[in-house]
This record gives structure tokens, sequence and C-alpha cells, in this order.
């Protein structure tokens, strides 16, 4: 018998942040197998610390994302890296200075 695998989630885009030495990163994925996609705010500092949205469409989570983005602008945080596509690929740009 086979082991049945789990389609993976698609990213959709992920966006890594940065004030002084902390970083959070905020993305959208699109759950598999669901019609739903996940927007996630996380530090990185503290792995405990974040924030799980989740959206019945793709527009949606992307308005969402810019909105958390603009906002993190707004406090002081800069993007540094940022990627797109499938979470398999190591794809991160790093963002202009």
């Amino acid at each position: 018998m086979s082991k049945r695998t789990e389609p993976a989630a698609h990213r959709i885009v992920r966006w890594i942040f940065q004030k002084g030495n902390e970083l959070v990163t905020c993305g959208v994925v699109q759950e598999a197998g669901r019609p739903s996609y996940t927007l996630s705010l996380v530090s990185n500092a503290r792995e405990d610390d974040g924030l799980v949205e989740v959206f019945e469409s793709g527009v949606m989570a992307l308005q969402r994302h810019a909105r958390v983005a603009a906002h993190l602008r707004e406090l002081g945080w800069t993007v540094v890296a940022y990627t797109c596509g499938d979470p398999s690929e190591r794809n991160y740009r790093i963002a202009a200075a």
C-alpha cells in the first residue's frame, strides 16, 4: 500500500521586513485542496507571536497583505527580501535599499 501525501500549500507572496535587529515575515498561501487563502504575520524573534487570517478569496488576502505591509512601513519597517511562487523554491530577492 502506498502512502498518500497531502499536496503542499502554494505560496502566493512572502515579504520579510526589518526594523533594527528584528525581522517580521508577512505572507499569503493558497491552502492545499481548499478554496481558501491564509495570510500570516510572524515575528522571527518571537515565534509564538503572530497573526493568521483565512480568506475565501485570493484578492481579499492580497488586499489585506497590502494593508499590513503599508502599516508596517508607516511604523518604520523596511522590506529586505521578498518572494513569490512555489514554497519549495528558494527564490528570495533582496529588496533595493
